[in-house]
């Protein structure tokens, strides 16, 4: 999943403006900000909670993908 942070606790990160990446492709043309081969959006503002254990957070300096591919 990517998404915009929302809330985290000690167990749990909360994130809107989410896709389910079910493709990214070549990972490091991903990361470098080419488009993932798969993107499955959530619907705009809908918050998914998500365990925070095993998580990768990273900061994403490009735009979320949002368009269905």
């Amino acid at each position: 999943f990517i998404g915009r942070e929302v809330g985290r606790d000690a167990d749990r990160i909360t994130i809107t403006d989410a896709s389910w990446i079910a493709s990214t492709g070549r990972r490091h043309e991903f990361f470098a900000g080419q488009p993932a081969e798969e993107v499955e959006p959530y619907p705009d503002g809908m918050e998914l909670s998500l365990p925070l254990a095993g998580a990768v957070l990273t900061s994403w300096p490009h735009p979320l993908p949002r368009d269905v591919r």
